[in-house]
């Protein structure tokens, strides 16, 4: 059996692998990794200290042209 912390560390590490490599995470992503439990606050705050060390943008609209510093990998349109 998966130990729930074990889940939530290997979910963070894929987050912050695309957070790297595209700048940003999105707000659908952020939310995919926090549970709907209420007891959430370890998570709120794993993710917050993820965005904070990688200095990188939460946006609402990945594709928007709002999101001037959002890079796209290579070979994206």
């Amino acid at each position: 059996m998966i130990q729930p912390q074990n889940d939530a560390a290997k979910q963070l590490q894929e987050l912050a692998a695309f957070a790297r490599t595209h700048g940003y995470l999105s707000y659908d992503q952020v939310n995919g990794f926090l549970p709907d439990e209420v007891n959430t606050a370890r998570r709120v705050d794993m993710i917050l200290d993820l965005v904070d060390g990688l200095q990188v943008r939460i946006v609402e609209d990945p594709d928007s042209p709002l999101n001037y510093n959002a890079e796209k990998p290579e070979g994206e349109p």
